[in-house]
């Protein structure tokens, strides 16, 4: 009896024993026999994702080591979005409408200030300029529709001759201001009206 059973498992062992050996072989394999077996397409499309992420991290690179261009590429970037506004606008550039009609826009943009808080500027740069972006008060040294000092023309980011030539910069640098000294154009108008200047 011990003789048949030992006759009848015997095939049974061989060939588990044998499916375990190829099973050691498969694992046994190198990862680089694998690789050379993969499917060639799927390798060149690897290949072309590996060169597009390698010029994209090297074209980063060179740009931030050239901040001057950066700069310039800003400075282009916001004269373009100047005269993308110009072309946006109903009203004829250089118009007290035209200014009060980019002040609106930047204001609610840049500070959150919305109705009340133009209402306040529209009255308080009536005050000033009536909008008018060559005006100038010789006797006090301001300028523009906001009537800044060429101090804090400079020291809010520009040159003078060209806060003078834009009427998007004079909103920009006076507002500002406003922001920085009075939180809100309605501060600014109440000191206004109080004392006579903000």
């Amino acid at each position: 009896m011990s003789r048949v059973t030992s006759a009848a498992t015997t095939p049974r062992v061989r060939a588990l024993a044998s499916a375990l050996v190829a099973t050691a072989a498969l694992v046994a394999v190198p990862a680089s026999a694998i690789a050379a077996q993969t499917d060639p397409i799927t390798d060149a499309r690897a290949l072309e994702v590996q060169q597009a992420t390698a010029v994209q991290q090297s074209s980063s690179v060179v740009t931030a080591a050239k901040p001057v261009k950066l700069v310039a590429n800003f400075t282009a970037r916001t004269s373009a979005a100047i005269r993308a506004t110009r072309s946006a606008s109903l009203f004829r550039w250089g118009t007290p409408a035209y200014a009060k009609w980019y002040a609106k826009s930047h204001i609610a943009a840049k500070y959150h200030w919305r109705t009340q808080q133009f209402g306040c500027l529209v009255s308080l740069w009536n005050r000033e300029s009536h909008w008018g972006f060559h005006s100038t008060n010789s006797g006090g040294g301001t300028y523009g529709i906001p009537q800044t000092n060429k101090r804090t023309i400079v020291a809010f980011g520009t040159t003078f001759a060209k806060y003078m030539q834009t009427p998007e910069l004079q909103v920009q640098v006076g507002s500002k201001y406003i922001n920085y000294r009075y939180g809100s154009p309605c501060e600014a108008l109440k000191h206004a009206r109080r004392v006579g200047w903000y």
